[in-house]
């Protein structure tokens, strides 16, 4: 395995207080036989009716309320850009969480396009500073303390970045665009609102935990049970 993976097969390990051998970490090559081999080492809940329908049925009520959309508004595949209006997104975000009852909640954040814009500004710092500090100096015995400015800098310049553009956190984390994927976390993330123990486990709660920890380890967001891990998670 490399590094990724034991990386995963340890936050795996972690999350659900368990050992994972590695003669058993070689042959998870899907999520479903992660899903498999993990119930197999916690103790399983039956549960009688759907917790992602409970879910849904939950932020659908909460949602109308909350934003007073109608009921046809509200279904598994509606991105969440046409519910939480924009230009309140920071309250109504958090509102819906209150609302909802959920402890645990995804975090807005900087839209791809600050993010990159952000990225070139400190690199232009880091750049700038460096050759003004190793020009001055003039030896190129010295350039360490060019480097060291710039990164100093850099580092000045990427606070200072993060703290101007905290209001614009304005996006949708990746792999949760749509009321279907707030399900997804709802489950995982927050037993409690289906009065189900933290440390008690049904397949579909471990799939959806399994699913946040696979999107927060390669930041890939599409994928199913049945997907390869190398050839369509790229975790390797």
């Amino acid at each position: 395995m490399g590094l990724d993976a034991v990386e995963f097969v340890m936050a795996i390990e972690e999350k659900f207080r368990i050992l994972i051998s590695d003669q058993e970490a070689q042959e998870l090559t899907t999520p479903r036989k992660l899903v498999d081999l993990v119930l197999t080492k916690v103790a399983e809940r039956e549960q009688p009716s759907c917790l992602s329908s409970q879910a849904f049925y939950l932020l659908r009520r909460r949602g109308m309320d909350e934003f007073k959309l109608p009921r046809k508004a509200f279904s598994p595949d509606t991105p969440l850009d046409h519910i939480v209006p924009k230009r309140t997104r920071r309250e109504s975000w958090d509102k819906l969480r209150k609302a909802v009852g959920a402890a645990v909640w995804p975090e807005l954040c900087r839209p791809r396009p600050l993010l990159n814009t952000a990225a070139v500004l400190v690199f232009i710092a880091f750049c700038s500073s460096a050759v003004v500090v190793g020009y001055r100096v003039g030896s190129w015995r010295l350039a360490p303390v060019g480097a060291l400015a710039g990164v100093a800098v850099a580092v000045i310049a990427g606070c200072l970045v993060a703290l101007a553009t905290r209001p614009l956190k304005l996006a949708f984390p990746p792999g949760y665009q749509s009321t279907g994927d707030l399900v997804h976390f709802l489950v995982a993330r927050n037993p409690e609102l289906f009065q189900i123990e933290k440390d008690t486990w049904t397949r579909e709660r471990v799939w959806c935990l399994v699913r946040d920890l696979i999107i927060k380890q390669t930041g890939v967001t599409e994928f199913t049970e049945d997907s390869h891990f190398i050839k369509d998670i790229h975790l390797d």
